[in-house]
């Protein structure tokens, strides 16, 4: 094939806006999220292990009759407390999960808006030769736009899950005395 002429090959096309800048900020969030995740998962490895053998011995053994048969479970403070975790997890993966399309949205529409920022300054001259501030200007409001849309977004669903979160926290206060409260009735007085 001589020169100038096509050799039918294309360059892959990125889908991704403003790659570099992408890069740059998802290797700090990954770098901040993997340091977090690991201390916050030590943190509860260690919460776990403690709490478990404290619940344990707190608890004892409950008995639940079903008519005529019925079952000792030992440590039951503690399996009533892992059913309730699993729910309040569960709940708040449900309530959070669009959180995360929410979020990679935000660093896409910021990321936009930073390179039409840095694409005015390299055009100004050209742009206040052909009066083209207005045009310019249309485009910077859909992108601040489009950053302010989508950020009213986040804070209404994070709202959500801070409240789902909030009171589920407060029940965890509660649960652990009305768990105990058979236990409690069961002692005999001084």
């Amino acid at each position: 094939m001589g020169p100038g002429r096509a050799s039918g090959r294309t360059a892959p096309r990125l889908e991704t806006d403003n790659l570099d800048q992408r890069i740059a900020e998802d290797l700090n969030l990954f770098v901040s999220g993997t340091v977090g995740l690991a201390i916050g998962g030590l943190r509860a490895v260690v919460t776990l292990v403690s709490f478990v053998a404290i619940l344990w011995g707190l608890s004892g053994t409950i008995t639940i009759s079903f008519g005529r048969s019925s079952i000792s479970l030992p440590g039951y403070i503690v399996w009533t407390a892992l059913v309730h975790a699993m729910i309040g997890t569960w709940l708040t993966s449900r309530i959070g999960r669009r959180l995360i399309r929410l979020d990679f949205d935000q660093q896409r529409y910021e990321a936009d808006f930073r390179f039409g920022l840095v694409r005015f300054r390299e055009r100004a001259e050209g742009l206040a030769l052909y009066h083209g501030e207005a045009d310019e200007l249309r485009g910077f409001r859909e992108r601040f736009g489009a950053v302010v849309r989508n950020f009213w977004d986040i804070m209404r669903r994070q709202k959500r899950l801070t409240w789902f979160t909030a009171g589920h926290a407060q029940a965890a206060i509660i649960f652990p005395w009305r768990a105990a409260a058979h236990r409690l009735r069961a002692r005999p007085g001084p």
